[in-house]
């Protein structure tokens, strides 16, 4: 049966990824802000961008609770001792 998208790695990469993003912009943008060129809107840009990265990893993390949380009740654990036909 093939995986359901997303996995537990997945998600937690897109999070964790995003985290990652989220501080390296922020501390370039603080260290862009003397200056008056372009780079500190590309950094705020990217900023804002590892937020929706990390908020997408979060309804992934959800998605992947939902699914565990429909599969235990569609396939409920057989009590000890019980045999199964399939």
């Amino acid at each position: 049966m093939a995986q359901r998208f997303p996995s537990w790695k997945q998600a937690l990469i897109t999070v964790i990824g995003g985290f990652i993003l989220a501080g390296s912009t922020c501390f370039g943008f603080l260290l862009s802000l003397e200056g008056h060129d372009n780079l500190a809107t590309i950094l705020a840009v990217g900023f804002i961008g590892s937020l929706l990265l990390i908020l997408i990893g979060f309804i992934f993390i959800i998605m992947v609770i939902v699914q565990s949380i429909a599969d235990q009740k569609k396939n409920p654990p057989q009590p000890p001792g019980s045999t199964s036909l399939s």
